[in-house]
C-alpha cells in the first residue's frame, strides 16, 4: 500500500518538469490574492449582473413590504 502510493507520487512529479514547476510557482507569486479576486469577481459580476439586480429588486421589495407591515 505504501510503495503504491509512492509511485503515484512520482508519477504525479514525472508529469511536470522542473522548469514547469517553477514556471507555475513563478506565475503564482506574479498575481497577488487581490488581483485574483479581482479577476474571479469581475468575471463573476459580468455573468451575475443582471440575476443580481433582479434579486436585488426582489429583495428591497421583501424588505418594504416587511417594514410596512410592522409600521
Amino acid at each position: 500500500y505504501q510503495s503504491s502510493n509512492q509511485s503515484k507520487e512520482s508519477y504525479h512529479w514525472r508529469m511536470y518538469s522542473q522548469d514547469d514547476m517553477q514556471q507555475i510557482h513563478n506565475n503564482r507569486n506574479k498575481k497577488s490574492e487581490d488581483e485574483l479576486k479581482m479577476v474571479m469577481s469581475n468575471s463573476r459580476a459580468k455573468f451575475d449582473k443582471d440575476l443580481f439586480l433582479e434579486d436585488l429588486k426582489l429583495l428591497m421589495l421583501l424588505v418594504i413590504i416587511y417594514l410596512s407591515n410592522k409600521l
